[in-house]
């Protein structure tokens, strides 16, 4: 989607009706409803797809990235569901042969930031990561 920040700025304005600088979630079906789609049996996946902190509400940010960028934030959540094994790990030594593959120059970064005990990582820790190094 090709949008201008004053675009979004005015898509926040126009959904944060109490102006508490958050969107929360009947915000959110509101301004559905407005446009004319009964989003209301949905909007535990809306904001679950959309609530990047797991607040519960939507800050200007998070409206952004899904304004602009789906796509790309959509793949790092993903991330975390291809290598997770059985017990809801990551198996660190297939995720560390897949960064060095393609981003070499995040994975000491990475691995000085993420809690690895017993060579897995917690789904959580690796979601908590890519939050945190969201742009």
């Amino acid at each position: 989607m090709d949008i201008k920040d004053h675009e979004i700025i005015s898509v926040f304005k126009n959904l944060d009706y109490d102006f508490d600088g958050y969107v929360s979630k009947d915000e959110v079906v509101e301004g559905f409803r407005i446009v004319g789609i009964d989003a209301s049996s949905e909007i535990g996946v809306i904001m679950n797809n959309i609530d990047i902190d797991g607040s519960g509400s939507l800050d200007f940010t998070e409206i952004k990235i899904a304004l602009t960028d789906w796509g790309r934030i959509i793949k790092k959540k993903m991330l975390s569901k291809l290598f997770e094994n059985e017990n809801g790990l990551v198996v660190l030594q297939t995720l560390k042969h897949i960064c060095l593959e393609t981003l070499p120059h995040e994975w000491n970064d990475f691995s000085w930031k993420v809690k690895v005990e017993n060579g897995l990582l917690s789904i959580g820790n690796l979601k908590e990561y890519i939050r945190s190094n969201i742009e």
